[in-house]
């Protein structure tokens, strides 16, 4: 039986999605929004989400900046929780509630709002440490 090559490895061709001049920007932003290196997210990107998904990053990061742009919920604007629970859903619900609540938690017990979005995006890079 024949098989095929590219079917074993598609690193390269989806190395070459990420790093394509419009998804490197978006990539770019959202490496930046979460205060992550741009490598670490691409590989991260790369190993979860399958060659169709990746092409479409760009049109759903678009989407999400016209929704975060009419939000008024700051914290979930700042940490990008609709982007990567629902238009990029590299996370799943329960993670992004958890670090919702989690931050939420340390902004009533006194800690500054940027500092609990700090902590809030270190719990996000975990996130995609963990399964990366």
């Amino acid at each position: 039986m024949t098989e095929y090559i590219y079917e074993k490895d598609l690193f390269g061709m989806k190395y070459r999605i990420v790093t394509s001049p419009i998804h490197d920007k978006v990539i770019t932003c959202l490496a930046e929004c979460l205060d992550m290196n741009i490598q670490d997210l691409r590989k991260y990107l790369i190993e979860n989400l399958d060659m169709s998904f990746l092409e479409n990053i760009p049109a759903r990061y678009n989407s999400w900046r016209i929704y975060d742009a009419k939000s008024d919920d700051i914290i979930s604007s700042k940490l990008c929780m609709k982007l990567f629970s629902e238009y990029i859903p590299v996370l799943k619900d329960n993670e992004i509630k958890e670090i919702r609540e989690k931050v939420d938690g340390m902004i009533k017990s006194g800690v500054t709002q940027d500092m609990a979005i700090k902590q809030g995006k270190e719990m996000i890079r975990e996130k995609f440490s963990k399964w990366a």
